[in-house]
């Protein structure tokens, strides 16, 4: 069976077999919210050249569920994020706390239920915290506008998820 899946970015069809359509099948719903985990097959339909057109596809090999199923009462918990921030004090302690004030500032007009770490980096002594009362909402746009104000490296992600 294929479904179209679809986000703000477009719509993509995913290739489901008959045993992860069984499995799945309370999942599998109009206006449900899925994550689906698998693998991207690009099949080229127009071959007249190497920049021809393709078609992709998802081979799903895992989905999941993020609302109440209808039928089953059961529900999937939503993916848990902390997110962390490295902050380098160097020579420059005064750079270091004004990076601190910036991130109080960027969290508290994005509120949410992701949890926030600083590791702080004082001459090569790492110290790891968590910020009181600094949970974030996290989404695509915030760890970007986050990489590009503290540094790509000095911001990630991890997940309750493998």
């Amino acid at each position: 069976a294929f479904l179209d899946v679809e986000d703000f970015t477009g719509k993509i069809s995913v290739s489901v077999g008959p045993a992860e359509r069984t499995k799945y099948a309370s999942e599998i719903r109009q206006d449900n919210i899925i994550a689906v985990k698998g693998w991207l097959r690009a099949k080229q339909i127009d071959s007249k050249d190497e920049n021809g057109t393709y078609e992709f596809r998802v081979n799903c090999g895992k989905l999941e569920s993020f609302l109440q199923g209808p039928d089953t009462g059961k529900k999937s918990e939503p993916v848990k994020r902390r997110i962390h921030f490295r902050i380098a004090t160097g020579d420059d302690p005064a750079r270091a706390a004004d990076l601190i004030r910036e991130l109080k500032t960027y969290l508290s007009v994005s509120r949410g239920s992701s949890e926030v770490f600083i590791h702080l980096d004082e001459n090569g002594e790492p110290r790891k915290f968590q910020l009181p009362d600094s949970s974030v909402r996290y989404s695509p746009e915030f760890l970007r506008m986050a990489r590009r104000i503290f540094g790509e490296n000095n911001v990630w992600v991890e997940t309750d998820r493998a």
